[in-house]
């Protein structure tokens, strides 16, 4: 009449048993009853108190040894000891003979899992200071209570660098226990690498390993000399701070500007041969073959311009009653900066020129400086003027600033934008960015072009047009005569970074209708694309990336 059994909700459905692991585990089926399927709703009769169990061989059942195929009989509360690493699953299935006929019920799994080991090693990585030893304990470290044999075969390799039990170590070897101690036996060379390969119950685990090497090479050394000095002599650079055992190479970056003789471990001398910049360098090379550099940069005569003389044009209003600063990099070897202001190409625009002319914020028309920058006022005289500077050291002295200034009374900025009349010819991009050293223009179309306008000022009574503008530009503008879109002239491109330098320029025939700029030279930044024509003038920004 007992056609089925009801499980209990909270019978194990796995069990785990870490490898190694043989410590008994319980197992509790109780809370299973009978029930008899034929009547609804169905009837319990009772827990369940008999079971045959398959589990795996060499696990035991209370006392009864398994094979992995026989069923062995049992309650429900029963003592499974596993072996050292045999997994699988638990087989049971009810039984009652309670009525003289024996009845089973289905049969139900129960998960063994049997987890690995988590093995570590307790240094990943060594940095070794190069000139010191050092003492090391190694250890594995092995989680998941394993409690069968183990042991850890060491690989150190052949001429490793280590003192093992203060004797050279072997090349490999095995301990039982999970830990050595290793010194280097060498400051100024590096010892292997050492590994490990756990072995646990006679299985080879995979090889950890610590991985050595120096610590980045450091030195305090300083190079010691003068800043500049004259073509035709020589100078003696020295260098301080050498720790003990380094040897010292010297070099010239550029021996069309200075050469070398009668270097040393302390000292070089250096030979003035044109004007110009070079890098005096020492390199270091310690006990333990590690490579550093110590150097400077020495100016041999006259300063040096490493980005050419600063030329353009400065826009402003006579109005702007603030001073208007200007300014360049500083330039190496330079001592001395004289700042003046001058007429123009065409000479003083205006009587008493002297009185009402430009200054600089002082008063003065000329002065001299430690530094690369001035304040200018505008005075009450339109026209335009030139703003120059000279810098020079004990060697000589070089232009540096040589600048338009360009006052007026009244008018919008050239560097607004140029309004574009419907028929005025311009000239479209066909790609911006440019990514590949070609900048393609195509003409005989009308559009509206971005041109770069001024940045704005933090004054509150400053007008737009009356800030300064740094960007180049012709001095006429004349709109085209008629509607024609043809090209009547020959169509003029310059370039301009965006401190107002020329890069680039290019006068095209008028007869192409598409044009193709090479511009690989150019380093990627924001630049300035000016096309003339006809003293008409477009400016648009282009990107080089």
């Amino acid at each position: 009449m007992f056609s089925g059994y009801r499980e209990s909700t909270n019978l194990p459905t796995s069990i785990n048993a870490p490898i190694c692991q043989t410590t008994p585990i319980s197992l509790n089926l109780s809370g299973n009853q009978y029930v008899d399927l034929s009547i609804s709703p169905n009837v319990a009769f009772g827990s369940i108190t008999n079971y045959k169990y398959l589990i795996p061989n060499g696990w035991y059942l209370n006392s009864t040894l398994s094979n992995g195929n026989n069923w062995i009989n049992a309650n429900s509360l029963v003592t499974l000891t596993p072996d050292s690493s045999t997994g699988g699953e638990i087989k049971y299935i009810a039984k009652s003979d309670c009525t003289n006929a024996v009845f089973e019920g289905s049969q139900r799994t129960i998960f063994i899992n049997r987890p690995q080991p988590n093995l570590t090693l307790n240094s990943t990585s060594l940095n070794f200071v190069c000139g010191t030893t050092q003492t090391k304990t190694f250890i594995v470290s092995v989680s998941n209570n394993v409690t069968c044999s183990k042991s850890f075969l060491w690989n150190l390799g052949i001429n490793n660098g280590w003192l093992y039990n203060n004797a050279p170590a072997p090349s490999s070897f095995t301990t039982p226990t999970n830990s050595i101690i290793l010194t280097s036996a060498n400051g100024n060379i590096l010892p292997s690498n050492v590994s490990v390969t756990p072995i646990i119950n006679g299985i080879y685990y995979p090889v950890l390993t610590c991985t050595n090497s120096f610590a980045p090479f450091v030195s305090n050394a300083v190079v010691n000399g003068n800043l500049v000095f004259c073509v035709g002599n020589n100078s003696i650079y020295t260098i301080s701070g050498l720790a003990s055992g380094n040897i010292i190479t010297w070099s010239s970056s550029n021996l069309q500007v200075a050469t070398l003789s009668t270097g040393n471990q302390s000292q070089v001398t250096v030979n003035g041969i044109s004007n110009g910049l070079t890098t005096i360098t020492a390199t270091i090379t310690n006990q333990c073959g590690q490579v550093t550099t110590k150097s400077k940069i020495v100016n041999i005569g006259a300063p040096s311009l490493q980005n050419g003389i600063v030329t353009g044009l400065l826009w402003v209003k006579k109005t702007y009653n603030l001073p208007i600063p200007i300014s360049f990099p500083t330039v190496l070897g330079a001592t001395n900066y004289v700042w003046s202001i001058g007429p123009g190409e065409f000479g003083f625009p205006c009587p008493n020129a002297v009185a009402t002319m430009p200054k600089f914020a002082n008063g003065l028309q000329t002065f001299s400086t430690t530094t690369p920058t001035a304040n200018i006022k505008t005075g009450t005289c339109t026209g335009t003027y030139k703003i120059y500077c000279n810098i020079s050291n004990s060697c000589g002295s070089i232009l540096a600033y040589d600048r338009d200034l360009e006052l007026v009374a009244t008018g919008t900025s050239p560097c607004n934008p140029i309004v574009i009349q419907p028929n005025l010819k311009t000239f479209i991009i066909n790609q911006n960015p440019v990514k590949n050293g070609k900048l393609y223009i195509q003409n005989n179309q009308l559009a509206n072009i971005e041109i770069i306008e001024d940045t704005g000022g933090t004054t509150s009574n400053i007008l737009n047009d009356e800030l300064p503008c740094f960007i180049e530009y012709p001095q006429v503008y004349i709109p085209l005569p008629g509607t024609g879109k043809q090209i009547t002239s020959t169509t003029e491109f310059q370039i301009y970074d965006i401190n107002g330098n020329k890069v680039y320029q290019n006068n095209v025939d008028k007869n192409q209708s598409n044009y193709e700029l090479d511009i690989q030279h150019l380093k990627p930044s924001n630049y300035i694309l000016y096309i003339s024509q006809n003293g008409i003038g477009e400016k648009q920004i282009i990107i080089i990336e």
